[in-house]
């Protein structure tokens, strides 16, 4: 859905591209559920990587509360799955987690 959503925001149709962001949060969730199933709810990078998708899905929306949350639970997360070894997955959170916190217009 994120592509069809960044096809209708090309063409001008915000409305319709939100609303194939929204089906894309719905995905996302329940993909979500359904790993934390999988892996008991123990710390697991697939889980990290869908905390991560969800931050992006909400910063396309511009909702930065939800977006700074998931990238948070992301990264701690992969903290605890790498510990202090360095790790592309932390490196790619940490990445997002400042762009967005350079692009919020509210002061930290």
């Amino acid at each position: 859905y994120k592509d069809l959503s960044d096809f209708e925001r090309k063409l001008g149709k915000i409305d319709e591209a939100l609303k194939y962001q929204h089906k894309t949060l719905r995905v996302l969730k329940e993909r979500l559920s359904m790993l934390n199933q999988q892996h008991d709810n123990k710390p697991h990078p697939d889980i990290a990587l869908m905390l991560k998708s969800l931050g992006d899905a909400y910063k396309d929306l511009g909702d930065f509360e939800q977006t700074l949350s998931y990238y948070k639970q992301s990264l701690d997360m992969y903290k605890f799955i790498y510990g202090d070894e360095p790790h592309t997955d932390l490196g790619h959170t940490l990445c997002s987690l400042g762009d967005s916190y350079m692009s919020w217009d509210k002061p930290t």
